[in-house]
């Protein structure tokens, strides 16, 4: 496993303008759409801006860093119908050192790793874990998107691709106009060959967090 703080010199991201506004205009008119369906005062429901960095690579392919708004919406009638006491609609950028995919078999470098731009846009739903702490409150949340990547990420995966997270998160006042929140993550992508060959990057990732009213 590579050091956690060790980065590669970052290149020039290769031309993919066209498909990268489309793509993400996309991701802001759907992210859009839901809050609308959702009915959700922005005076009332301040957004939350997040880091994501990383605390382990599974399979040794590079190491992502995030930053993401998170806007408070409701749950939908099946996770509110599970417990689900809140939801956010979420829209993310960042960056990913990525590392060379190496093939043991043969001793040689099969993918070269190019460290690219990161964006993403999805939809987190959280529920109360019934413990008591000393401080705060924990809640258990899972996010599912889309991600796509100027370079791959892993080097033997493609541009475009699904994202999953779960985890935990510790807020010290939720809803709070000043809410500071704490949160560790399991990160995945993948995509099941819908887009190409599927390499799929799996790692654990922590989170900080702080609630804006602007």
């Amino acid at each position: 496993m590579r050091p956690i703080f060790g980065f590669q010199r970052m290149r020039r991201p290769q031309p993919a303008a066209m498909r990268l506004v489309f793509f993400t205009r996309a991701l802001a008119f759907a992210a859009a759409v839901s809050i609308a369906f959702n009915g959700v005062a922005a005076a009332t429901r301040a957004p939350i801006l997040f880091f994501d960095g990383p605390l382990a690579d599974f399979a040794d392919e590079g190491l992502p860093y995030r930053l993401t708004a998170a806007f408070p919406t409701s749950p939908d009638p099946l996770t509110g119908w599970l417990g689900a006491v809140d939801a956010r609609c979420t829209v993310g950028a960042g960056f990913a050192s990525v590392y060379d995919n190496f093939d043991t078999g043969t001793n040689s470098v099969r993918d070269r790793g190019r460290d690219g731009l990161l964006f993403n846009a999805g939809r987190q739903t959280l529920w109360p874990v019934p413990v008591t702490l000393p401080a705060g409150s924990l809640r258990l949340e899972l996010e599912a998107g889309l991600n796509y990547a100027t370079h791959s990420l892993p080097a033997n995966a493609t541009h475009l691709s699904f994202s999953l997270f779960a985890g935990f998160e510790w807020s010290n006042a939720s809803d709070n106009p000043r809410e500071w929140i704490a949160g560790l993550r399991w990160f995945h992508l993948s995509h099941g060959g819908l887009f190409g060959v599927n390499g799929g990057y799996d790692g654990l990732l922590f989170r900080v967090g702080r609630r804006w009213n602007f």
